[in-house]
Protein backbone atom coordinates (compact mmCIF):
# COMPACT_ATOMS: atom_id res chain seq x y z
CA UNK A 1 0.00 0.00 0.00
CA UNK A 2 1.02 3.22 -0.92
CA UNK A 3 1.71 5.81 2.23
CA UNK A 4 -0.93 7.74 1.92
CA UNK A 5 -3.82 5.22 2.10
CA UNK A 6 -2.21 3.90 5.36
CA UNK A 7 -2.47 7.39 6.85
CA UNK A 8 -5.68 7.69 5.35
CA UNK A 9 -6.92 3.96 6.77
CA UNK A 10 -5.43 5.37 10.40
CA UNK A 11 -7.17 8.56 10.01
CA UNK A 12 -10.98 7.12 9.00
CA UNK A 13 -10.59 3.79 11.62
CA UNK A 14 -9.42 6.47 14.80
CA UNK A 15 -12.59 8.63 14.12
CA UNK A 16 -14.48 5.57 13.54
CA UNK A 17 -13.09 4.79 16.62
CA UNK A 18 -13.78 8.12 18.46
CA UNK A 19 -17.38 8.41 17.28
CA UNK A 20 -17.74 5.00 18.64
CA UNK A 21 -16.46 5.75 22.17
CA UNK A 22 -18.79 9.37 22.03
CA UNK A 23 -21.76 7.34 21.31
CA UNK A 24 -21.35 4.69 23.73
CA UNK A 25 -19.86 7.18 26.67
CA UNK A 26 -22.20 10.15 26.12
CA UNK A 27 -25.32 9.13 24.31
CA UNK A 28 -26.21 6.00 25.38
CA UNK A 29 -25.60 7.45 29.84
CA UNK A 30 -27.99 10.45 29.12
CA UNK A 31 -31.00 10.65 31.52
CA UNK A 32 -33.90 10.26 30.51
CA UNK A 33 -36.04 13.61 30.24
CA UNK A 34 -39.07 12.35 31.84
CA UNK A 35 -39.05 10.58 34.96
CA UNK A 36 -41.56 7.93 35.04
CA UNK A 37 -41.72 7.06 38.67
CA UNK A 38 -45.35 7.01 40.22
CA UNK A 39 -45.94 8.61 43.49
CA UNK A 40 -46.77 6.54 45.88
CA UNK A 41 -50.67 6.08 47.35
CA UNK A 42 -52.79 4.16 48.84
CA UNK A 43 -53.99 2.41 45.70
CA UNK A 44 -50.26 1.40 44.91
CA UNK A 45 -49.03 -0.16 48.50
CA UNK A 46 -52.25 -2.20 48.71
CA UNK A 47 -51.63 -3.36 45.08
CA UNK A 48 -48.07 -4.04 45.93
CA UNK A 49 -49.10 -5.83 49.35
CA UNK A 50 -51.66 -8.27 47.02
CA UNK A 51 -49.06 -8.72 44.14
CA UNK A 52 -46.06 -9.99 47.56
CA UNK A 53 -48.92 -12.44 48.23
CA UNK A 54 -49.47 -13.91 44.23
CA UNK A 55 -45.44 -15.16 45.43
CA UNK A 56 -46.64 -18.05 47.77
CA UNK A 57 -49.20 -19.25 44.96
CA UNK A 58 -48.33 -22.95 43.84
CA UNK A 59 -50.20 -24.51 41.10
CA UNK A 60 -50.59 -28.75 41.76
CA UNK A 61 -49.75 -30.54 38.17
CA UNK A 62 -51.06 -33.90 39.50
CA UNK A 63 -54.41 -32.74 37.37
CA UNK A 64 -52.55 -33.01 34.14
CA UNK A 65 -51.58 -36.93 35.38
CA UNK A 66 -54.53 -37.99 36.27
CA UNK A 67 -56.55 -40.53 33.86
CA UNK A 68 -59.66 -38.82 33.99
CA UNK A 69 -58.17 -35.34 32.72
CA UNK A 70 -56.11 -37.61 29.50
CA UNK A 71 -59.71 -39.39 28.72
CA UNK A 72 -60.80 -35.71 27.73
CA UNK A 73 -62.50 -35.41 24.54
CA UNK A 74 -62.45 -32.13 22.34
CA UNK A 75 -66.22 -31.73 21.47
CA UNK A 76 -65.84 -28.23 19.54
CA UNK A 77 -68.16 -27.82 16.83
CA UNK A 78 -66.88 -25.85 14.12
CA UNK A 79 -68.63 -22.69 13.06
CA UNK A 80 -68.76 -21.57 9.14
CA UNK A 81 -68.28 -17.89 8.37
CA UNK A 82 -71.26 -17.08 7.16
CA UNK A 83 -71.36 -13.50 4.42
CA UNK A 84 -72.03 -10.50 6.00
CA UNK A 85 -73.82 -8.13 3.25
CA UNK A 86 -75.09 -8.08 -0.05
CA UNK A 87 -73.62 -7.53 -3.09
CA UNK A 88 -76.09 -4.93 -3.82
CA UNK A 89 -78.03 -3.39 -0.90
CA UNK A 90 -80.56 -2.23 -3.54
CA UNK A 91 -81.62 -4.72 -5.45
CA UNK A 92 -84.89 -6.68 -4.84
CA UNK A 93 -84.44 -8.85 -1.70
CA UNK A 94 -85.54 -12.70 -3.13
CA UNK A 95 -88.53 -13.85 -1.77
CA UNK A 96 -90.36 -10.67 -0.97
CA UNK A 97 -93.22 -9.23 -3.03
CA UNK A 98 -92.87 -5.45 -3.83
CA UNK A 99 -95.80 -2.73 -3.44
Amino acid sequence: MKKTQIVILIIVTALMAGGAYWYVGVYLKQEPTVSMQATPNAETAAFQVLAAQLKSVTLNTELFDMPTFKYLVDTSVTVLEEPHHRADPFAPVPGVARQ
